[in-house]
C-alpha cells in the first residue's frame, strides 16, 4: 500500500505532464534536477562527483524513455543503466526501438 498523498502527488504529475508537450516538460524539469546537482557537486568540492554524473546520465536515459527515443538507449554510455532495467522493461526497450507503435499497443493491453 502507499500512502493517500503520495498518491495524489503521483497522479498530480503524471496529469500536469500528460497536458501540452510532454517532451518539454520532461526537458524542463531534468534540466533543474541536472543544475541542482551541478551545484551541489560544487558546493561538495567534487567530493561526490562520480555520483553526480552518474545520476546525471540516468537523468539523460530517463529522458529517452520518457520520450520514446528508444534507440538511443542503447547507445555505449546508457549500458550500464539499461542493465538496471528489469527483463520486461529491457524487451520493452528492444521492441521500441524496433518498433514504437507496437510497444504502445502491447503497454495499451
Amino acid at each position: 500500500q502507499s500512502f493517500p498523498a503520495m498518491n495524489s502527488l503521483e497522479s498530480s504529475w503524471s496529469s500536469r505532464l500528460s497536458e501540452g508537450d510532454r517532451a518539454a516538460k520532461l526537458r524542463k524539469h531534468f534540466d533543474t534536477m541536472k543544475t541542482l546537482y551541478r551545484e551541489f557537486d560544487e558546493h561538495t568540492k567534487g567530493k561526490y562527483h562520480e555520483e553526480t554524473e552518474w545520476a546525471i546520465r540516468k537523468m539523460d536515459f530517463e529522458y529517452l524513455i520518457g520520450t520514446d527515443q528508444y534507440r538511443a538507449l542503447f547507445a555505449k554510455e546508457y549500458r550500464p543503466y539499461l542493465k538496471e532495467l528489469s527483463f520486461v522493461q529491457q524487451a520493452g526497450a528492444v521492441i521500441g526501438a524496433i518498433s514504437p507503435k507496437l510497444l504502445h499497443a502491447l503497454w495499451r493491453k
